[in-house]
């Protein structure tokens, strides 16, 4: 909401119905989005259960692309030379 009200207020004008709808809704919901990514899990790395050869790197939205190195470093690490450096509560197995 908050993102479309902004992105189309300079090309549709602020008086339009779809920005400050958009507007309205992104900051009427925007508490509830804070709570659930507030109590989402850490994100899950490692091999896949019982798919040997098939590994996750899911989650992280919260933290998103300023962790995206490291996780494609650990991720590295494991697939390619079976090292795992994957920090404590950031196993697939941690998450279940």
């Amino acid at each position: 909401g908050l993102v479309l009200g902004i992105s189309k207020g300079g090309l549709s004008g602020w008086d339009d119905p779809v920005v400050y709808g958009g507007l309205i809704a992104g900051a009427v919901l925007l508490p509830l989005f804070v709570l659930i990514e507030h109590r989402s899990r850490a994100p899950m790395l490692g091999q896949w259960p019982g798919r040997p050869g098939h590994f996750i790197a899911n989650g992280g939205f919260k933290i998103g692309f300023g962790m995206a190195p490291k996780v494609a470093a650990v991720l590295a690490d494991l697939v390619l030379d079976g090292r795992d450096t994957i920090p404590q509560g950031f196993r697939v197995c941690d998450s279940f």
